[in-house]
């Protein structure tokens, strides 16, 4: 959890290229991989691209609002 915490701690512009990276690097290594493998890379790798790619601050928190 607290990996969470940090990562929506950063900023878009750093955020955004590295869940983009993560899953353009699964893709590239399932079409070089082509195999089991490479279907289980890409499984995880879009998994957690996309997880880390819609996870952020809240809009409450990009306000300051803090309960």
């Amino acid at each position: 959890m607290r990996f969470l915490e940090w990562w929506a701690s950063l900023s878009a512009s750093i955020r955004y290229p590295v869940a983009v990276l993560i899953l353009g690097v699964s893709t590239v290594g399932f079409a070089a991989m082509r195999s089991y493998a490479g279907g289980k890379l890409l499984g995880l790798g879009w998994a957690l691209g996309f997880i880390l790619l819609l996870y952020g601050p809240s809009d409450a928190d990009k306000k300051g609002y803090h309960s």
